[in-house]
């Protein structure tokens, strides 16, 4: 049975079984009649009325119907005040504010004006009239404050889900620039050397191969995050660690880099996920710059854990053109910073006497 089905039906028993309870329990006053067939019928009949769930309105018109004509034929309220007050409480979490006043108006009135017709005193000044209306209106509350929570949590999904698909970006960015970079680097050498180094040149050419394979591997797996979460068969890899940097600069290495590594400090065993992805991307992008705006020149990355962090420092000598000088900055710089943000650090990045750099104070305390 479909859920919604499911939450029909349990509603509609509770309400039966607690009206049921409530003639059974409760004691007729002088005048008014006992827990008889008709009773019982009327109680059933008013329950039934919540399986039109999906129409608040028309659920809560028959059982309301059902609780006044019990009421006019003089039975006691109580065994037939819980299906109507289940049909409140339904309207409310539909939504809308303004059909939401209107039904808790005219449910008002109508409270009123049953205590007038039908009460024991039989006068608007009845005290149990104050107490009918609270009656009225306590599921229209409830039913409300549960539907604003449900939209908070929804705003809270969707700005989750917005911001994964916004990682995800970076991602594909990242990949992208990097990748691209690497294959036009390594297409000038095997252009330059297919003439007279044919041994050479076809290194290069297996470079660009390889780098396809990486960055298409990588491609597919971040788009199929965005597919149904059902596709069992999206692939999926793992997200990019510090461990993997020193393959990023092997890779720099091919592509005619001179890159060192230098990595000082206790590593901890664990490190936040966040920070490890931030490390990892921002050294690939780093020398990715390096090698699209210096060339091949001389790089450091440095990699220097602390115990309440990590710095993360890439320097690149000047080629012939220096990185970030000389035109409008690019995405790439906006998109290692926000990678420092969401893992609670730090970028600065700058030129310097005789090149450029990329520093990132990532904290662990990111990932607690």
């Amino acid at each position: 049975m479909p859920r919604a089905g499911r939450f029909d039906g349990l509603l509609a028993l509770a309400a039966a079984l607690v009206g049921l309870g409530a003639l059974a329990l409760v004691t007729p006053d002088p005048g008014e009649r006992g827990a008889d067939a008709l009773a019982v019928a009327l109680v059933l009949i008013g329950a039934a009325g919540l399986l039109m769930r999906r129409a608040p309105l028309a659920a809560l018109a028959v059982t309301a119907s059902v609780a006044v004509a019990a009421a006019a034929i003089g039975y006691p309220p109580w065994g037939f005040l819980p299906a109507p007050l289940a049909a409140l409480f339904l309207v409310a979490l539909e939504g809308g504010r303004t059909r939401l006043v209107a039904v808790a108006t005219a449910a008002a009135a109508a409270a009123v004006l049953a205590t007038a017709l039908f009460g024991h005193e039989a006068t608007l000044a009845a005290p149990e009239t104050a107490a009918h209306v609270a009656l009225v209106l306590l599921p229209l509350a409830a039913g409300e404050a549960l539907r604003q929570r449900r939209a908070h949590v929804a705003e809270l999904v969707r700005r989750a889900e917005e911001h994964e698909r916004l990682r995800i970006a970076r991602d594909l960015h990242d990949v992208a620039a990097h990748t691209i970079t690497a294959i036009s680097v390594q297409a000038g050498v095997a252009a330059h050397l297919v003439a007279r180094d044919p041994a050479r040149a076809e290194g290069a050419l297996t470079a660009i191969a390889q780098a396809s394979r990486e960055a298409l591997d990588e491609l597919r797996a971040a788009v199929g995050v965005l597919r149904d979460r059902g596709d069992d068969a999206a692939p999926l890899r793992p997200a990019p660690t510090i461990a993997g940097i020193d393959e990023l600069v092997r890779e720099a290495r091919r592509g005619g880099l001179d890159v060192a590594l230098e990595t000082t400090g206790l590593r901890p065993e664990r490190l936040p996920e966040s920070l490890e992805v931030a490390a990892y991307r921002i050294v690939q992008e780093a020398l990715t710059n390096a090698r699209r705006h210096a060339g091949p020149v001389k790089a450091g990355v440095l990699l220097a854990f602390a115990p309440d962090g990590l710095l993360v420092a890439v320097r690149n000598a000047r080629g012939a053109t220096a990185a970030g000088e000389g035109g409008r900055p690019g995405v790439g710089l906006v998109g290692m910073r926000e990678r420092a943000a969401a893992a609670g650090g730090d970028l600065t990045a700058r030129a310097t006497a005789d090149g450029f750099e990329v520093r990132a104070e990532l904290p662990l305390r990111a990932g607690g």
